[in-house]
């Protein structure tokens, strides 16, 4: 993300993840469209595979870790699908 961007943009996924980079780090995002973000999407939950769930935990949670090995374990553990070599 360009610190000095003067709009940021994001459409279906990417409209939810510019909605969190907005709301976790506001100096990044001065103005801000989301383009067909699915209101839906805490209904869609329940109707998720392991492996979707898995990667929401992972945009969720914690954006720091303690070393590269850290944030690894929690990548795959979010993506079980991926082969971790």
């Amino acid at each position: 993300l360009a610190a000095d961007a003067e709009l940021v943009v994001g459409m279906s996924l990417g409209g939810l993840t510019a909605l969190r980079i907005a709301v976790t780090a506001p100096e990044l995002v001065r103005r801000l469209a989301l383009v067909d973000v699915t209101p839906s999407a805490p209904e869609r939950h329940t109707e998720m595979t392991d492996a979707q769930k898995g990667t929401v935990a992972l945009v969720q949670g914690d954006r720091t870790f303690p070393s590269f090995d850290a944030m690894l374990e929690v990548t795959t553990a979010a993506a079980p699908h991926r082969d971790r070599k």
